[in-house]
């Protein structure tokens, strides 16, 4: 038993896994067994989190393994993802439904790290997303609100399909293109944010449904509060200081 254990953990940390269950049926062990292990330490490159019949419901993964999106089970290949290390949250029909992931290194550019936590709506994009970035010799953070149209509009990979389709056409074809799919008009709009910017602000900005900020309060990176009140255009309207406010002038 215990040369069996020593080689099983020997090997590569992908085939660990799948590894154990068919050597401990062999070794006469019952199935229950396996269910019931306890390991103070297991090592892998990737874990599917499943459901007694099999419905895939998170998957925790490192680089090089993540995977692209799902909906209603089918696995969507997503390029982006390759460099990407996390965990993805799949709802109970096996559709994404937010995930955490993250990546950092420093390199001949500098430092490039980044991490975000989201929630999406059902078949959806993400409506809250926490998240960190550094990069160019900017870091910054914050969390942003997001609305997105309901599932029977258009799904999230309805809409990353019709974009494929677009970027396929000659440059001067994509509006018209855009034009004859309402789907691909309303991806929805953030509505809100709370963080940090380069200069050294923090920053809450409350936006209309079209997502235009109407109104900002803020602190500068020397204190300085602020409160503006801006129009459709982006025009601050109304401000309102520490200063004003201190010497009696009414907001």
């Amino acid at each position: 038993m215990a040369s069996w254990f020593t080689a099983l953990i020997d090997k590569p940390a992908a085939l660990a896994l799948t590894a154990l269950t068919p050597s401990l049926v062999t070794a006469g062990y019952a199935v229950d067994a396996v269910q019931d292990a306890r390991l103070a330490t297991l090592t892998v490159e990737r874990i599917n989190v499943v459901e007694p019949d099999g419905t895939l419901r998170m998957v925790i993964s490192g680089k090089g393994t993540f995977p692209g999106a799902f909906e209603q089970g089918r696995e969507i290949p997503r390029a982006d993802r390759n460099t990407l290390a996390g965990m993805l949250f799949l709802d109970d029909e096996a559709n994404e439904i937010g995930g955490l992931i993250y990546s950092g290194s420093e390199g001949k550019d500098g430092i490039q790290s980044g991490l975000s936590l989201t929630f999406d709506r059902y078949k959806q994009d993400q409506v809250v997303q926490l998240s960190s970035s550094e990069g160019e010799g900017v870091a910054r953070g914050g969390l942003m609100i997001l609305d997105r149209p309901s599932a029977s509009f258009a799904t999230v990979y309805e809409q990353m399909r019709l974009i494929d389709e677009a970027r396929a056409l000659p440059r001067e074809k994509r509006g018209a293109f855009v034009e004859a799919n309402p789907k691909l008009q309303n991806f929805g709009q953030q509505r809100a944010y709370l963080g940090t910017d380069p200069s050294g602000q923090s920053t809450l900005e409350l936006r209309d449904p079209s997502g235009r900020v109407r109104l900002r309060l803020s602190v500068g990176a020397k204190g300085e509060p602020v409160i503006e009140l801006l129009d459709e255009e982006g025009r601050v309207r109304r401000s309102v200081t520490y200063e004003e406010t201190s010497a009696g002038q009414t907001p």
